[in-house]
């Protein structure tokens, strides 16, 4: 698996430097950063967790095995529709 931050995007919130220290990190600037882009397989678990967790979906994983989305990371791209709207 594969990590990596988006500086764009990170707002330094932390969550993913307490879900799993030993991949993130905050810079001194205080903006989380992966320490590899390579993730050890004991940590797989905590990394998909921490992005799913991040406020501003700020970090990408590749190769991650997941038995599905997470509705965390999905975002509405249209209207509600009537039905939706109404409850």
């Amino acid at each position: 698996m594969k990590v990596w931050v988006d500086a764009d995007r990170c707002r330094g919130h932390g969550v993913c430097v307490g879900l799993c220290p030993e991949v993130f990190e905050l810079t001194d600037d205080g903006y989380a950063e992966a320490r590899t882009a390579t993730v050890p397989a004991e940590f797989e678990s905590s990394v998909t967790v921490a992005a799913s967790a991040c406020p501003e979906h700020a970090i990408d994983v590749s190769g991650a095995q997941r038995s599905e989305p997470s509705t965390q990371r999905l975002r509405r791209t249209t209207e509600p529709s009537a039905s939706e709207a109404e409850s």
